[in-house]
């Protein structure tokens, strides 16, 4: 029977306290809790009771879980050792739950002992299983809620290398601040030879990004700082140097790179291929090869994101295009797109297939991305005063050697790294980017076709990039603010990781330190 059934739909931190009968219900004041419980559990007529709380535990995807009132578990749980007598039972409610006759139904059916929630209709009953050593995930998701930030870092071992997501508490908006919603952030080949560890050292400790993953990621302002002059509901581009793989960012503008392009007639997705892929093709065509009407462009592996943007630029310029790509499906869809010569840039037969296209003059304009042994055939096919301009980092990257008889006829050579560039000139991209915008805004510069995943689907989106069975640039999707942080990847065969640190509360006897021990 239920004598008194008390609720107020706003007291989220308010602990209600049964047996058969509703005992009481006091604020949550941990010291107020205890000194009352004690009371209580003195009374000897008195030998069953049920604590009832709201958002204390995680059920489902959707539950917001208060920590203050896991924490009250937390003291139930000792009270429930000290008092052996007495009989506790736990239940946990799901915030605004205010049905007085749905909670008076649910009350008879808590069993004396355990721990327990009720979620649409169903009592669930807590419990410890056993760990496996082989268990694929340890889940410990979180919802993306306002308070949350949720983010993609380098992860795994020297031996097994991978990503994780990071869930952190959203920073304090300050008045040179502002807080921008991701709504697209794209990847790169770069994020992927980070997770894999496959760049040196020497190859990102002078960039930008260095080891964060992402480089550039659109969204809208959704606070601004007073001392900011951004406005709420603005739409950006931006990068920041921890990365651009994240739900939200909080950051003084000044420490991010931030292009107001809001005004453009181009969804969110498409304003997120831009930076990367055209301030590198705009530079290296426009500023370093200097591209002239009528001249030759050969693009290497031009279905990628660079390459669309090298193809958009290059047809502007009025160049003749000769393109790569690396299966008959993309070579097929670089014809359709208007390209007449397309070649194989897996096969070192396209030296030989460029040289009959040019009737044996070569090209003026090499936009390369290909290593070793493609890289020299590259090389042999610029003409006297043409230009050379590599993007990729393998070689360059290992530090390999090429053959400099092939600059003997006033060739030049060009490297180009955007990351290094952020770093060191800002002003630089900036201003190249300044350049380019009346360009999209008249349409000559098309945005890049896109393949978008949502943010749970990360690791096919990078096995994708990482493969380059991709046409154009893959996008990470982050407005859907109901997908979870996925479960921590399994790192090894030990619960615990020698990498991380781990907080144990309670770590100078019993539980607490037979983990420590482990």
């Amino acid at each position: 029977k239920i004598d008194h059934v008390f609720y107020e739909q706003n007291s989220k931190d308010r602990l209600f306290i049964y047996d058969q009968t509703l005992i009481n219900l006091i604020e949550s004041d941990s010291l107020e809790i205890l000194n009352h419980l004690q009371n209580v559990l003195k009374d000897q007529q008195l030998k069953s009771f049920v604590i009832v709380t709201f958002g204390g535990m995680q059920v489902n995807d959707h539950d917001y879980v208060q920590p203050c009132i896991s924490a009250i578990w937390g003291l139930i749980r000792v009270l429930r050792n000290e008092h052996r007598d007495k009989s506790l039972a736990l239940l946990d409610l799901p915030l605004g739950l205010s049905n007085e006759q749905e909670l008076k139904a649910i009350l008879p059916k808590i069993p004396d002992e355990g721990d327990f929630a009720y979620r649409n209709g169903s009592l669930y009953h807590l419990s410890l299983t056993k760990w496996e050593k082989h268990s694929q995930f340890l889940d410990f998701s979180l919802p993306i809620r306002p308070s949350y930030t949720v983010k993609a870092e380098l992860g795994g071992t020297d031996d097994r290398p991978d990503f994780t997501w990071i869930t952190n508490v959203k920073p304090k908006i300050e008045d040179d601040k502002i807080e921008i919603k991701i709504e697209y952030a794209s990847l790169n080949f770069k994020d992927y030879l980070k997770i894999r560890r496959a760049l040196p050292d020497k190859s990102i400790s002078n960039t930008y990004y260095k080891n964060s993953l992402g480089m550039e990621a659109s969204g809208v302002v959704t606070k601004a700082g007073l001392l900011t002059d951004f406005r709420v509901n603005e739409r950006v581009i931006i990068g920041h140097p921890d990365g651009t793989l994240v739900n939200k960012i909080v950051a003084k503008p000044k420490d991010m790179t931030v292009l107001r392009w809001g005004d453009l007639d181009l969804t969110s997705a498409e304003l997120t291929t831009i930076p990367i892929a055209y301030v590198t093709s705009y530079y290296a065509l426009v500023k370093l090869a200097r591209v002239k009407s009528g001249e030759s462009v050969l693009i290497h592996s031009a279905t990628g994101a660079v390459g669309h943007a090298a193809i958009s630029i290059a047809s502007s310029c009025n160049a003749r295009i000769i393109a790569t790509a690396g299966s008959a499906k993309k070579r097929k869809y670089l014809r359709n797109l208007g390209v007449k010569h397309v070649f194989d840039s897996r096969s070192i037969n396209f030296e030989t297939d460029v040289m009959r296209v040019t009737k044996g003059n070569g090209v003026d304009v090499v936009l390369n991305f290909l290593p070793g042994e493609l890289m020299e055939a590259t090389l042999r096919l610029v003409r006297p005063f043409g230009r050379f301009v590599e993007i990729g980092k393998a070689d360059i990257g290992n530090n390999k050697s090429m053959p400099l008889e092939c600059f003997e006829h006033n060739m030049s050579y060009h490297a180009v790294d955007i990351d290094f560039m952020l770093l060191n000139d800002q002003q630089l991209y900036y201003s190249i980017c300044e350049e380019m915008k009346p360009y999209f805004a008249s349409g000559l510069f098309k945005p890049i076709p896109t393949q978008i995943y949502t943010q749970e689907k990360l690791s096919e989106a990078l096995s994708l990039v990482g493969s380059g069975g991709h046409i154009g640039k893959v996008l990470v999707d982050f407005t859907n603010e109901d997908i979870l942080a996925p479960p921590l990847r399994r790192q090894n065969d030990n619960l615990f990781c020698s990498e991380k640190i781990y907080l144990i509360t309670g770590g100078t006897r019993g539980l607490g330190l037979e983990k420590i021990g482990r």
